[in-house]
């Protein structure tokens, strides 16, 4: 019941937000109250929230030999999450909103930085690809990479390679699955008219969803 009241008021602080825009254009308050909403949520869930939750935990409490199928050697940054909780004794409670930090708090950074309409990028982000922000809960590793991701694409759009190949490789030391995104920047290249891309976009939204 908590976590469907704040998802309502998130979404009511949706239409404030748009609301004040009009008013106040460079008002970005109602935005970052969305995203700490957000990074709260999922931060603070349950570790029975989420079907890999608990594998993840148990990783947390007794080390990488209990998933190591889970968890690539590779995903460094991933791992070093947990070293640093563990360091400063924390709880896996305060693993997973450490981890949830590094999520939203990136994910604002891009959305504010390079979106048109950051609030529209967000709702896009929570309610499509399906349903992304409920299926971060469950795919840890790559919902940590996606926003390093997005960063990359955008970076590379405004010709600033060095920081995209940086925030890639960021993306693909959390999850190697990141490095799928080279062959994507690549197609960036090849003249594509409209129809195609929308085509290909809700056709892959709707694939998601099975």
């Amino acid at each position: 019941m908590i976590y469907l009241i704040i998802l309502i008021t998130i979404l009511v602080s949706f239409f404030i937000y748009e609301k004040r825009q009009i008013l106040y254009p460079k008002d970005k308050y109602y935005f970052y109250f969305i995203c700490i909403a957000l990074c709260l949520i999922c931060g603070l869930r349950s570790q029975f929230v989420g079907i890999d939750t608990n594998e993840y935990v148990a990783t947390f409490n007794y080390g990488f030999n209990t998933n190591d199928y889970l968890i690539s050697s590779s995903e460094i940054l991933f791992r070093l999450t947990y070293t640093v909780i563990h360091y400063f004794k924390g709880s896996y409670s305060a693993w997973l909103l450490f981890n949830s930090i590094i999520i939203y708090f990136t994910l604002c950074f891009v959305l504010i930085r390079f979106s048109i309409n950051p609030i529209i990028s967000l709702l896009l982000y929570i309610f499509c690809m399906p349903f992304y922000y409920f299926e971060s809960f469950n795919i840890m590793r790559q919902a940590m990479a996606l926003p390093f991701a997005l960063s990359a694409i955008c970076f590379w759009n405004i010709n600033e390679y060095r920081k995209s190949i940086i925030l890639l490789t960021i993306a693909c030391l959390f999850h190697i699955s990141s490095l799928i995104l080279i062959p994507t920047i690549l197609l960036s290249y090849i003249r594509l008219s409209n129809k195609f891309i929308i085509s290909t976009l809700l056709i892959s939204i709707i694939l998601g969803f099975f």
